[in-house]
């Protein structure tokens, strides 16, 4: 537990809840966009942002 209160052991837990969030993030806006990270779906064209606008 002692190094854990170590400046390098904050860090450690930092970056690591950092990680599981940002995994987080990403697995909630995959179920609604109904998409991976980079795969299109059969209704979102290639190079379209959010609001419908293409790139």
């Amino acid at each position: 537990m002692q190094s854990l209160r170590s400046s390098e052991g904050v860090e450690l837990i930092r970056a690591l809840v950092q990680r599981v969030l940002q995994e987080l993030i990403e697995a909630e806006a995959t179920a609604h966009i109904g998409a991976e990270p980079g795969e299109h779906t059969e209704t979102a064209a290639p190079g379209a942002t959010a609001t419908g606008a293409s790139a």
